[in-house]
């Protein structure tokens, strides 16, 4: 239950932390409750039979940590500082890398589809 401990050390000792339990109250309480009760079926079924159900239990733990962050700093890149839309480049950029990005696969699908199908056909084709 360390990470019980973690969320509330955090939340007493930053300002922004604090600020987002606020906002996301439920979702954020939502993800504790499913990380501990990942926590109790990880420590219940470690040396059992099942080899499934603790990896499940771990990936899931590591997934709803990675979820309880995203929630907490969202929408921010750098937490509590730079924002998503302050950091992301101007439109007419993300249309050329998009276009660009386009046309070289189109480029590369063609090549392969040729490289792939090179060679001649015999007379009687590929049955005979």
């Amino acid at each position: 239950m360390l990470f019980v401990l973690a969320c509330l050390t955090a939340a007493f000792t930053q300002l922004e932390v604090r600020a987002a339990w606020k906002t996301h109250t439920v979702s954020l309480a939502t993800i504790v409750g499913m990380m501990a009760l990942a926590a109790i079926v990880l420590f219940a079924s470690i040396g059992k039979r099942s080899e499934l159900r603790p990896l499940v239990a771990a990936v899931s733990m590591v997934g709803l940590g990675i979820a309880g962050l995203a929630v907490l700093i969202f929408p921010n890149i750098i937490p509590f500082r730079l924002s998503l839309w302050e950091a992301s480049a101007s439109r007419l950029s993300h249309v050329f890398l998009l276009s660009g990005a386009v046309l070289v696969l189109v480029l590369a699908y063609s090549a392969f589809a040729y490289w792939v199908f090179r060679g001649k056909t015999r007379v009687k084709g590929w049955e005979a």
